[in-house]
């Protein structure tokens, strides 16, 4: 019974934030983008010019492999900091007091996660439900067909993600921005795992094994089609393409095996997590570790001496360059010796490579700085002092040298290449760059912002640099390694920047007139 509110509690809290509404809203606006209209030119599932009747089965099929790709990350990143979040809101040490196990912490944590995850998909097939009957192809709604791809193929994939979320909150050196890149590639792996392998064993996400099955049965009614002409993902049709009708899956004992394998697989990586939580124990703590030696001022407190300099009262105007300063120290201050190294030798490198296809990759500098900027708008929430730096600074000279100190930043990793460019007259693509320098920060600092974390921006640089200067898609390419959309993103910064501070300047508004109500009440 205290399993159950346990895990009540946790669950409850994640489906009352304003994050889960968001993803819940993004997930029936993509409901209906997966099952487009016989004329909108597009296909979620490409068959070889043929589709699939919408009907139960074949919306149940996609109700069952989009997830995987839509909400994989979003989930990861939604619930991945639950333990976090308990030690940062200082219920550590309350949860430790309790008669809960560290098994039954874990397992409560993931099986809260897993059941988020499982009413996110849930609504997804709802709204998949609502556009069988909008698009009138098939009236005769089966929820068997929903049911069983649901059971069968989206709940063992999604307990060894709400597991994972659990893992990478306690594996000691991927709690932060490296394990958000290394989840990324476990992603990409899984998905292209899923799509070419063979064997229905290895299939978590059950990609190779829906499409193969559709690929066979499609090519009943059109011979023509290859056997390899099964795809997932955005493709672009001519006219309205020739439909026929999918009776779904059949589920042989081998499959359903696999998939109680994958479940098992899902338990031993929380059975691993529970053995690596220390159960909130902090390490011993000495005040003299926390003494600087260069502080002139003493203070005594409980016979413990400790350091400490104040600044004096001033009335000068504020430099946003002196303060734009402070703010690049404070970013600079938690980095490792490591990567102190590694900026120089990036920096370095880019110089020296030689101009080709192989230098596209040098835009790899730009996943160095990713913990610093995801700082950027975010950092004093996390550490409690909002209200301090309130009463101490206008919120929009914080802001703006806190950009100032991103951008700073990102053309110090910039260096090598801008140089680069310049000595060998590539001024489209130096321009390119320079767009994307000033992108980078203020993407951070909006999304900082607005999510209060660093998770939002991580999320979101991490799959816009994969797909844009990495692969190569139009548009998203933000550094102009093979597509220069300068305009397009000088547009974009600067309805961003605008953005970003339109909201600024409308909470410093809000927290002078709270101020003014306050003293007029006095």
């Amino acid at each position: 019974m205290r399993a159950y509110y346990f895990i009540k509690f946790n669950l409850l809290k994640q489906l009352r934030s304003y994050k889960f509404l968001l993803i819940i809203s993004v997930s029936v606006f993509l409901g209906i983008l997966c099952v487009p209209a016989g004329t909108a030119g597009y296909e979620v599932i490409y068959l070889g010019g043929v589709r699939g009747i919408y009907n139960s089965a074949w919306l149940g099929g996609v109700g069952s492999l989009l997830p995987a790709i839509l909400l994989w990350l979003p989930g990861f990143y939604l619930l991945r900091s639950q333990i976090s979040e308990d030690k940062r809101l200082k219920l550590g040490n309350i949860i430790a007091a309790t008669p809960i196990s560290r098994l039954g912490y874990i397992m409560g944590k993931a099986l809260a996660n897993f059941f988020v995850l499982a009413t996110l998909v849930l609504i997804f097939l709802t709204a998949l439900i609502g556009m069988q009957l909008v698009r009138q192809e098939n009236m005769q709604i089966s929820l068997l067909q929903f049911v069983q791809t649901f059971l069968f193929l989206t709940v063992p994939y999604l307990f060894v993600l709400a597991a994972l979320t659990v893992l990478f909150d306690v594996f000691p050196g991927i709690k932060g921005v490296f394990g958000n890149i290394v989840i990324f590639g476990v992603w990409i792996t899984l998905l292209s795992t899923s799509t070419l392998v063979q064997d229905s064993k290895f299939d978590l996400i059950g990609i190779g094994t829906i499409l193969k099955k559709m690929v066979q049965d499609a090519q009943a009614f059109f011979p023509e089609i290859h056997s390899n002409a099964g795809s997932l993902g955005f493709n672009m049709t001519n006219g309205i393409s020739p439909t026929f009708t999918w009776g779904g899956m059949t589920w042989s004992a081998e499959f359903l095996a696999s998939r109680i394998v994958w479940v098992g697989v899902a338990l031993l990586i929380i059975f691993l997590s529970s053995l690596l939580f220390n159960r909130f124990m902090e390490t011993e703590y000495s005040p003299q570790r926390d003494i600087s030696k260069h502080h002139k001022g003493r203070l005594s407190l409980s016979g413990i001496e400790m350091s400490t300099t104040l600044s004096p009262v001033t009335t000068e105007r504020i430099s946003l360059l002196r303060v734009a300063k402070g703010e690049l120290k404070i970013m600079l201050s938690d980095c490792s010796v490591w990567w102190r190294l590694a900026t120089p030798a990036c920096i370095i490198l880019s110089l020296i490579i030689p101009f080709g296809s192989a230098y596209n990759y040098i835009s790899l500098i730009m996943l160095l700085p990713i913990a610093i900027w995801s700082q950027m708008g975010c950092r004093e929430k996390y550490y409690f002092t909002t209200e301090l730096l309130k009463s101490s600074c206008p919120l929009f000279y914080k802001r703006g040298a806190e950009w100032l100190a991103g951008l700073g930043l990102t053309v110090l990793i910039s260096s090598g290449v801008l140089v680069r460019f310049a000595l060998l007259g590539e001024w489209e693509h130096l321009a390119a760059w320079s767009i994307g320098i000033l992108f980078i920060p203020t993407l951070a600092l909006l999304f900082g912002y607005l999510g209060g974390n660093r998770k939002l921006f991580e999320a979101v640089y991490i799959a816009w640099f994969y797909f844009g200067p990495i692969n190569d898609v139009p548009f998203l390419d933000f550094l102009g390694m093979s597509h220069t959309n300068i305009g397009f993103y000088t547009i974009l910064t600067c309805v961003l920047m605008a953005f970003a501070y339109f909201i600024i300047w409308n909470n410093e508004t809000h927290v002078l007139s709270f101020i003014s109500k306050r003293r007029s009440r006095i």
